[in-house]
């Protein structure tokens, strides 16, 4: 009896003395299990000149890869304590095991890869039905998209486009008045909106010295129409100033709705320069006589000495 009591308990410190297990180690990168595709399809906003707004609908190719995250594999080994390392449980030795890895959880990562324009295919943007052109390029000639920020409390606006085959797409734009000099920060860079104005070419960078005094403004509107028509009203403004003016815009004003609260846009205009936009009205259903005032401002407030007023009669 004391003879297996002795072979037990050698065997325990044996055990105690070297006992060795496989761990996981540093993170070596990932391995693809399998992939799937789909085409699919997104929008832009894209740069052009004048008072319509453009977009680039473009095809893509959707990769979803499912891999798995794979590390070093080590062996740790756990001896009677003595010399460096000394733990509770002993002494512990780690080494790497060459040629071998542990693979651990699994991981999803999305591609997406250019596929040229959407050219000449026809998709539902905003609820209506609109087709693209061979460069996948889609002139907004109603002014859908400046319509939606004629309310002035509106700064960002959520655009919905859809294809029967590729799905549907979103994308946020925005529309800022003022524009800060101040570099972005990397958070703020990824998470950058399209700026309506900015794609319009239009620079509303805040200035830190200005004047609008020296602006002069005219004015280009029918003075018949058709009710139910549609007439386009244009502001030309001219700076003969001898400073820049700092984020000009022009509203308009009227006691007949469809003539009322309409925005004009020209941003920064440096002296000598001259800027123009115009807008899309539809004349009212009521004939007779209205009238429209177009009210400036510019950085520094309101500009009453350039307002332009209009008379239009509905025939």
């Amino acid at each position: 009896m004391k003879r297996i009591f002795c072979h037990v308990a050698m065997l325990c410190v044996l055990c105690f003395a070297l006992h060795a297990e496989t761990k996981r180690g540093n993170l070596l990168g990932t391995e693809e299990v399998t992939s799937t595709s789909a085409e699919t399809f997104t929008f832009r906003l894209v740069e052009t000149e004048g008072s319509f707004p453009q977009l680039q609908f473009l095809r893509q190719k959707h990769i979803t890869h499912h891999e798995v995250r794979v590390y070093e594999a080590l062996e740790e080994t756990v001896r009677r304590n003595q010399g460096t390392g000394i733990t509770d449980r002993g002494t512990v030795e780690r080494r790497v095991i060459p040629g071998k890895k542990i693979r651990g959880e699994s991981v999803r990562r999305e591609e997406y890869q250019d596929l040229g324009p959407l050219a000449d295919t026809e998709l539902v943007f905003e609820g209506r039905k609109i087709k693209t052109d061979e460069k996948g390029l889609w002139l907004d000639t109603s002014q859908m998209l400046l319509t939606r920020f004629d309310d002035s409390r509106s700064r960002s606006q959520i655009l919905h486009a859809s294809h029967p085959t590729f799905g549907e797409q979103t994308l946020e734009i925005t529309r800022n008045f003022i524009r800060l000099k101040t570099m972005p920060t990397a958070t703020e860079r990824l998470e950058e909106k399209a700026d309506l104005l900015e794609k319009l070419s239009l620079d509303f960078t805040q200035l830190k010295r200005s004047n609008g005094s020296g602006v002069e403004a005219r004015l280009s509107f029918p003075d018949k129409g058709t009710a139910g028509t549609a007439v386009a009203a244009t502001l030309h403004v001219r700076n003969g100033g001898k400073q820049p003016v700092c984020n000009l815009v022009a509203r308009s004003f009227s006691s007949t709705p469809e003539l009322n609260g309409i925005w004009f846009y020209f941003g920064n205009v440096n002296p000598g320069k001259d800027g123009a936009f115009s807008r899309l009205f539809t004349l009212p259903p009521l004939k007779g006589e209205h009238f429209v005032t177009f009210a400036f401002w510019n950085l520094h407030g309101a500009m009453p000495a350039q307002a332009c007023n209009a008379k239009i009669t509905i025939e």
